[in-house]
C-alpha cells in the first residue's frame, strides 16, 4: 500500500516496544509519546526531517492506516540522530 500524505502530515512507521527495560509491557492504546520512522512526507513549506529519519511523535491525533500512522507535522516532536 502506497500512502500519500495530504497538506501539512507525515506518514510514520512505528517502531513498537513491546515492553520497557523494567520487563512492564506497555497497552498499544496508550496515550505516551511514541517513536517511528518517516516514510512520506506531505506538502509542507519549510521541512526540517527527512524520509528515513526516526521521530518522537505525540500520538493523540494520529491516524492509523494499516502498518503506518499519519500524524500532523506540528506533532513531531523530535528527531533522533
Amino acid at each position: 500500500m502506497n500512502v500519500i500524505p495530504l497538506g501539512e502530515r507525515v506518514v510514520i512507521e512505528e517502531l513498537q516496544e513491546e515492553k520497557t527495560s523494567g520487563g512492564i509491557y506497555i497497552p498499544e492504546g496508550s496515550n505516551k509519546e511514541q517513536q517511528g520512522v518517516i516514510r512520506a512526507i506531505g506538502n509542507i513549506s519549510s521541512v526540517i526531517v527527512s524520509i528515513g529519519d526516526k521521530v518522537v511523535y505525540s500520538g493523540y491525533s494520529a491516524t492509523k492506516v494499516g502498518k503506518y500512522t499519519i500524524v500532523d507535522y506540528k506533532d513531531l516532536i523530535a528527531r533522533i540522530e
